[in-house]
């Protein structure tokens, strides 16, 4: 089963980045440790991209990312709550969403931060599961058609 990592990290912040790299990363790691061949945007990198025009290489990323979520069976989506999360997840949680409309693909919202609250209705209803903590992911069943809609939204 292949699993679309989709989160944010990139913050004028260093501290915040690499906290939520190392996120991601761990994330991935459970994933990969239960047999899951795991996409994460970041970890590949587009030939020559440092010598493009920016708006060439975000199409580029952009392009990539669409792939590799219409190739992926799951989608885990990351989230901080109502701590600031970018452009990028954004419109990667809407495009996941628009491009499932059969809800065949499952959308796992993975709160990371144990006490946070979805900072949207509209991630929380287009997503078929909300578990808190990324440890959540050691033994959740992603064929699961059940609805676990026990997030808080605040």
């Amino acid at each position: 089963m292949k699993v679309f990592i989709a989160s944010s990290f990139a913050y004028a912040d260093p501290k915040i980045s690499a906290d939520r790299k190392r996120k991601i990363e761990e994330a991935a790691s459970v994933l990969r440790a239960r047999g899951f061949d795991v996409y994460v945007p970041h970890e590949h990198f587009i030939p020559d991209g440092e010598n493009l025009p920016n708006h060439d290489w975000a199409m580029m990323v952009a392009e990539e990312d669409k792939t590799n979520i219409l190739s992926s069976d799951a989608v885990v989506l990351l989230t901080y709550g109502k701590e600031k999360n970018n452009a990028g997840v954004a419109f990667e949680s809407g495009f996941i969403a628009g491009a499932n409309l059969t809800r065949e693909k499952p959308i796992i919202l993975v709160l990371v931060k144990m006490n946070d609250a979805v900072e949207s209705l509209m991630m929380w209803s287009s997503s078929h599961i909300q578990v808190r903590g990324i440890e959540s992911l050691k033994d959740l069943d992603f064929s699961s058609r059940s609805v676990l809609k026990d997030v808080i939204l605040s």
